[in-house]
């Protein structure tokens, strides 16, 4: 699949990061613009700019839309095959939400992670707000929980308390 196919299929990009978090309509227009405007700032920068302000709260020195076209080149560049998560199989994979993690590793660094392409059924689950995502990635977690495996996260990290929800979550859904 060519990036500009993966671009029309994706309907939102969740950033879960350590200070803040964010859902984005991710729009071919601001894909188009990105890549345009930012194809030669290295995937090292980018992801520097992202630990900066999701990982540690820190002021984006600019306007929101340059930070929204940062976001959305860094996830044209991370949305590879072998992340998607099925909601279920009426989902409609013309529509995903792609989430990226943004933690505290257990060296202490920031790290910056695509962990899932998330397919949605936008009738039954559609996106309104964060909490509407948050919820959507307890859900979905075990099915991509694979990825902690890759990179470990320091024990205060929000992706620790993540993890612990999404585990009640489940348990509290089969005692139901």
């Amino acid at each position: 699949m060519g990036q500009s196919a993966a671009h029309n299929r994706c309907a939102y990009i969740y950033i879960l990061g350590e200070m803040q978090s964010t859902l984005l309509a991710a729009e071919e227009e601001i894909f188009t613009f990105a890549k345009a405007h930012m194809a030669a700032i290295g995937t090292a920068e980018l992801e520097a700019v992202l630990s900066s302000v999701f990982g540690m709260g820190e002021f984006f020195p600019g306007p929101d839309t340059a930070l929204g076209a940062l976001v959305h080149e860094y996830a044209s560049r991370t949305c590879t095959q072998g992340l998607e998560v099925p909601i279920e199989t009426a989902a409609r994979p013309g529509h995903y939400c792609q989430l990226i993690f943004v933690f505290q590793a257990i060296e202490g660094g920031i790290k910056v992670r695509t962990a899932a392409r998330i397919y949605l059924d936008l009738e039954k689950n559609p996106l309104h707000s964060e909490e509407e995502a948050h919820q959507l990635v307890l859900e979905q977690l075990p099915t991509f929980q694979h990825i902690f495996l890759e990179d470990a996260c320091a024990p205060q990290s929000r992706l620790i308390a993540l993890l612990k929800a999404a585990a009640l979550y489940h348990i509290n859904r089969k005692l139901a």
